[in-house]
């Protein structure tokens, strides 16, 4: 969040150009920090398969959350979307760092009582209620207008994210054999990444070329099914605990 509001003060004193050449020089401490400082720990090589076990883990409770964050993604977009409708809404280019500072902040805020609130009710409520606001995200995207409707933007989509990024990723360990763990995660980030780089081009192509409703209207009713396929899940688990091994 540091970045974002040093952005904020720096940009009109400097301009953009300047500004990105600042934003090198931290990566570049980093950089020799790691180079530096941090000592490899020396492991002994093992033979391994490209996605070893994959088999093994694609089926069952573990497929269905793959198949629920695949149909997420194709109308997923990410925060850069809303800092560009931010500015058509009236936020001025140098408070735009603000506004990512803001999505930041709030993403922040929910990670820890989400993680908190999965532990009482579990994991997979939460993951159909990240994609509830998801879907309230969209819709106020769509239809919005005006300075309320920015902030409301700001705080459900900093909501949805924080709580989506923490509960997700848990439920990848609870699905997969500690054995095939490091598998598991492998494809999990691949239909991830694979998923929402198609919904972000999707939701830009439809943006471009038939409006910025039409686009987020199928956000939303993309976040929709998301959120039923989640529930369905949730059904299926606790069916599960309730039946007994």
């Amino acid at each position: 969040m540091l970045g974002p509001l040093l952005a904020a003060i720096l940009l009109p004193l400097i301009g953009s150009r300047p500004l990105f050449i600042v934003s090198f020089i931290p990566g570049v401490i980093a950089l020799l920090i790691l180079w530096l400082l941090v000592v490899d720990v020396k492991t002994t090589p093992g033979k391994s398969q490209l996605l070893r076990g994959a088999s093994q883990i694609l089926k069952g409770d573990f497929l269905i959350l793959l198949a629920t964050l695949a149909v997420f993604g194709i109308g997923y977009y990410d925060f850069s979307f809303i800092l560009v409708r931010s500015t058509e809404l009236g936020i001025t280019p140098g408070l735009v760092p603000l506004v990512y500072m803001a999505i930041n902040l709030f993403h922040t805020a929910i990670g820890y009582p989400a993680g908190v609130l999965s532990d009482k009710i579990g994991r997979e409520p939460l993951l159909a209620t990240s994609f509830l606001l998801f879907s309230l995200t969209s819709l106020f995207f769509a239809y919005s207008s005006g300075l309320f409707s920015t902030v409301l933007l700001i705080v459900f989509y900093g909501l949805y994210f924080g709580m989506y990024e923490t509960v997700s990723r848990a439920l990848v360990p609870k699905y997969a054999p500690s054995e095939l763990r490091g598998t598991a995660y492998g494809v999990f980030y691949i239909v991830v990444g694979l998923s929402d780089l198609m919904g972000m081009s999707l939701v830009g192509f439809i943006w471009d070329n038939a409006g910025r409703m039409q686009a987020f209207s199928y956000s939303t009713l993309i976040g929709i099914a998301a959120t039923v396929l989640a529930s369905l899940l949730t059904v299926r688990t606790r069916v599960k605990q309730i039946s007994g091994p």
